[in-house]
């Protein structure tokens, strides 16, 4: 089973730098493309 583990770092990025924005200029990425991933994260968590 293959795991992608960017949403879990995008949620620690998120949590140190105190914003989605802030975690998005750190991994080079959108903030919609953060605020997506972690809500993902947040489904598979939930419907476990």
């Amino acid at each position: 089973m293959k795991y992608n583990l960017m949403p879990l770092k995008y949620f620690i990025d998120v949590v140190e730098t105190h914003g989605f924005i802030s975690a998005a200029k750190r991994n080079y990425v959108s903030e919609t493309a953060v605020s997506s991933a972690i809500s993902k994260l947040e489904k598979s968590y939930i419907h476990r």
